[in-house]
């Protein structure tokens, strides 16, 4: 009886496992059901904070000791955000290769970050909007397998309650994992970029793995660590998916962005590493042009992808 019993069970762990490593449907990976903080706002309708610009340049002039302070970070600062109520910093950010960092004036906003951000520990968040009391806060809170979704955070009892999650996020234990790495460029730049695999495979256990390098038409556009609807399609179909932020890249200084000419040089470099730490196999590689799949309807954008990746497998 044992034995039949172990059998039975044997039997139902494969077939369930078999289950997990289904491809998903193409439409799961862009479902637009989304919603944008802005619908919001009836409910939480004072924006307490204001991002100043690096074209603002009086309101920087007002800021540049604490200006000084950054001028060391390797990234770009995108904001030096203000209170609405006396014009003073409270924060500055920039996003490193994978996670967004905060340079912090006040010092009891940045204690309330810091609670917000341990609410919700396994993402990177940001403060969307206020009540008028600002008891209650929006957040917004993103991952590499997690479009964005959004939470109250009530400021007294530090305790978070999900206002909205997209669909994608009831598939977060079957999407794939992405990996921030660096390699070196051939006249040694190192350069950062995103690695996306198969469910439940490490950059250890990858193997000669067909590879899709997703990127931008507009060279100044930069890859962030955050999910990425084609690089899941091609994950779940069996390929490694490379987002390289190569020269010409906004995010890391004007030298960096000024160097565009060594882009492409820059996304050879990378599918060479890639291939010499045997990820990717030889003569398996294919483009995808990610400004071709923000036009059109759902059916045109998997159609693009499925193109792709018969050129590649």
């Amino acid at each position: 009886m044992k034995t039949r019993a172990s059998f039975f069970i044997s039997l139902l762990l494969l077939a369930f496992s078999a289950c997990q490593r289904l491809p998903m449907p193409a439409e799961a990976f862009f479902q637009q059901d989304s919603i944008v903080s802005d619908s919001f706002a009836a409910d939480f309708p004072d924006f307490p904070f204001v991002v100043v610009t690096t074209h603002d340049t009086a309101a920087f002039a007002s800021l540049q000791k604490e200006q000084d302070a950054l001028r060391s970070w390797r990234y770009d600062i995108e904001g030096i955000f203000c209170s609405a109520e006396t014009g003073k910093p409270l924060f500055a950010s920039f996003t490193t290769r994978q996670y967004r960092v905060h340079h912090f004036y006040d010092k009891d906003f940045g204690n309330l970050f810091g609670r917000i951000q341990a609410c919700l520990p396994q993402y990177q968040v940001r403060i969307v909007r206020s009540d008028k009391q600002k008891n209650h806060l929006l957040i917004e809170a993103t991952n590499d397998r997690t479009p964005a979704s959004y939470y109250s955070y009530d400021v007294d009892s530090n305790f978070v309650s999900l206002l909205h999650a997209p669909s994608q996020a009831r598939l977060y234990k079957r999407l794939a994992r992405t990996y921030p790495v660096t390699f070196p460029a051939r006249d040694g730049q190192e350069i950062d970029a995103y690695l996306t695999l198969p469910h439940h495979q490490t950059p250890e256990e990858a193997h000669h793995l067909p590879t899709v390098v997703l990127r931008h038409s507009t060279s100044t556009q930069r890859h962030y660590w955050e999910y990425s609807p084609e690089a899941q399609f091609y994950a779940s179909r069996g390929c490694a998916v490379l987002q390289i932020n190569a020269r010409g890249s906004s995010g890391y200084g004007k030298e960096f962005l000024s160097a565009s000419s060594l882009r492409e040089k820059d996304i050879e470099d990378g599918i060479a590493w890639i291939q010499s730490k045997g990820i990717a196999a030889p003569q398996k590689t294919a483009f995808h042009n990610l400004d071709e799949t923000k036009a059109g309807d759902i059916a045109q954008r998997i159609s693009l992808c499925e193109k792709t990746l018969q050129s590649v497998k």
